[in-house]
């Protein structure tokens, strides 16, 4: 091949040229033996590269010292005997360009296809769906004329969404071939096809495709729980959940925070016994409650809430008890007869003094009993709650309402005086109390103003004696005094006195301006007088009424057998009569038990010596 001429410019440079090459075929059927030779041409494009070599005499003879080669050096579609280099012979002109081509032939010798060999059959066995997050098995089953086909190579290939293991392998005893497909999280390709390839021998192939559509886990997963509702402060709290999917539970976690916190704290619930469980630990188990949530994920990312769309919808909430100390309550006295006395439940290290405090507000309230305590606490811990109570009397009672009475505390920030929520009185005891859970200055005071009392009653009650008459004389004995009292206000009370003597009592509705009163004495003989009085409701007594009476004597009741001397004739008949009775009775009871009486003798008749 003379005349061979390139430029030394071109070298470097790739030139696409067609290349036409006689491939010469040997066949050989492995079954019969039988055996065919075949020579085709066949022309391709193929990409060179000027390459400078110093010596290709030993590879295609007599050649220039420069040649194009393709690229890659050897040709991989066919098996060859040669290097199955392509060279090109090329003319170029002065400047470099090319003036002319010729295409230099290569004899390749391959092994070909006999169409009389059996062919490989493959049977694909698969689900048309896979569940995303899912693992399933294929199979593909290689035969040739029915019988199964051992050591077949097997290469399958699958599209975007869907891994498979082993991709590559060959066929068992019986022909088989078995893959796992594992349909990946989030995947959004549909329609896979799934291929196999596969080569018993050099002339024995054969593949099969089949489509998987690949279908999204759109399912939440399922859970259960009971609540918990109720702690000690600082036990440790353990939370158990039921998850469940249809495809794979990932992960289940519980988010729980503190009271006055915004941040949830998550922590991975375990196993345990076919549930799920964590535990809250317990220095974070502290009063007054404690908020959480659960949350499940599925291999898909699918996530549930317990309760439903927590935590922007609410969550569950564990009430914490908190361990108590019940402090010895302190007490002092206040103006005017009052007393304060706290009470408090703390945790920790925490003690209570109470001191009396003037008003600090400047406008002086006539609302207020004028009790003042400033409450306090001292020492490390947390105040749960204090009872405070303040006694009271009548006189620091005043006018006010007295069932109105509350406590109240003082708000420096607001200089005001605000209501409590938890806040009361007993009456019968004269206690308002309340219950706080801070410390302050602390009054009791009435909700409404105090009423203006009446202008002051200053006209006294009248009483009349109306029954009996003055200046009356009667029979000793009970008798009733009546009388009339009359006020302009409102009675209070009436009195009666006897010969001047101690003031008795005598009832009279109160608060009635008129009423008829009675009196039962003993009247004795001689003369008496009866004194009485009134009083109304403002402490007024009206002035004394008297009557004078007289009690008869004996001799004073008429001549001869008087009523005393009657009565005791009569009592005297009266017992004699009673004791005869008692003897008769007594004889006739003796005759009874000396029993049946004998017959009397029949006297006999007088004899005449007799007269």
């Amino acid at each position: 091949m003379k005349g061979f001429n390139t430029s030394i410019l071109q070298i470097g440079k790739s030139q696409d040229v067609v290349n036409t090459f006689r491939v010469t075929t040997h066949t050989k059927n492995l079954d019969t033996g039988a055996e065919a030779t075949t020579e085709t041409l066949r022309s391709e494009p193929k990409s060179y590269l000027y390459y400078g070599f110093t010596n290709l005499s030993t590879i295609m003879g007599e050649l220039s010292a420069r040649v194009f080669v393709d690229e890659t050096g050897l040709v991989y579609d066919y098996y060859s005997k040669s290097l199955g280099i392509l060279v090109e012979e090329i003319e170029y002109n002065e400047t470099g360009e090319i003036e002319s081509t010729k295409t230099l032939l290569e004899y390749n010798d391959v092994v070909g296809e006999d169409p009389t060999s059996p062919m490989l059959e493959v049977a694909l066995f698969l689900p048309s769906t896979v569940e995303a997050g899912t693992s399933i098995k294929a199979q593909a089953t290689i035969t040739s004329q029915g019988s199964p086909v051992v050591g077949a190579t097997v290469l399958a290939s699958i599209g975007k969404g869907i891994t498979m293991t082993p991709v590559q392998g060959v066929t068992d005893k019986d022909g088989k071939f078995e893959m796992t497909l594992l349909a990946q999280m989030g995947a959004t390709t549909t329609n896979l096809v799934l291929t196999v390839k596969v080569n018993k021998t050099g002339y024995q192939r054969s593949s099969k495709s089949s489509p998987v559509t690949l279908v999204q886990d759109m399912a939440l997963p399922s859970m259960s729980h009971v609540q918990v509702t109720q702690a000690e402060e600082g036990s440790p709290i353990n939370i158990f959940a039921m998850a469940t999917d249809d495809v794979g539970v990932l992960n289940v976690v519980l988010y729980y925070r503190l009271s006055g916190s915004d941040a949830f704290i998550p922590m991975t619930m375990e196993p345990f016994l076919g549930a799920y469980k964590a535990t809250i630990p317990a220095d974070s188990v502290l009063p007054p409650n404690i908020d959480y949530y659960i949350e499940a994920t599925d291999v898909n990312g699918n996530v549930a809430d317990l309760p439903n769309y927590a935590p922007s919808a609410g969550s569950y909430q564990i009430t914490v008890t908190p361990v108590l100390q019940i402090l010895t309550p302190v007490q002092i006295l206040l103006d005017g007869g009052g007393s304060v006395t706290v009470t408090a439940a703390v945790r920790g290290n925490l003690s209570v003094s109470v001191s009396r405090m003037d008003n600090p507000d400047l406008f002086h309230d006539a609302r207020f009993l004028g009790i003042f305590a400033s409450i306090k606490s001292v020492g490390s811990g947390q105040l749960v709650w204090a009872n405070i109570s303040f006694t009271y009397n009548s006189f620091l009672l005043g006018t006010l309402a007295e069932r109105e009475l509350r406590v109240y505390y003082w708000d420096s920030d607001g200089q005001s005086w605000q209501s409590i929520a938890d806040t009361g009185i007993l009456t019968d005891k004269q206690i308002v109390y309340a219950n706080v859970t801070h410390f302050t200055i602390f009054a009791p005071r009435a909700q409404t103003q105090p009423v203006t009392p009446p202008p002051a009653d200053k006209v006294p009650p009248t009483v009349t004696l109306l029954t009996p008459s003055d200046k009356t004389s009667l029979k000793p004995g009970l008798i009733q005094v009546k009388g009339l009292a009359v006020d302009d206000v409102g009675l209070s009370q009436v009195q009666v006195s006897v010969d001047n003597g101690a003031w008795i009592d005598v009832w009279v509705p109160a608060g009635s301006k008129e009423h008829i009163w009675s009196f039962n004495m003993t009247l004795t003989s001689g003369v008496h007088v009866i004194t009485a009085r009134a009083k109304d409701q403002a402490g007024n007594f009206g002035n004394q009424t008297s009557i004078t009476i007289t009690g008869l004597t004996e001799k004073q009741e008429g001549p001869g057998i008087t009523m005393r001397t009657v009565s005791g004739a009569l009592a005297a008949l009266l017992v004699v009569t009673f004791i005869v009775l008692i003897i008769f009775i007594v004889g006739s009871t003796s005759e009874d038990d000396k029993g049946p009486a004998k017959k009397p003798k029949k006297e006999e008749e007088p004899s005449d010596e007799d007269e």
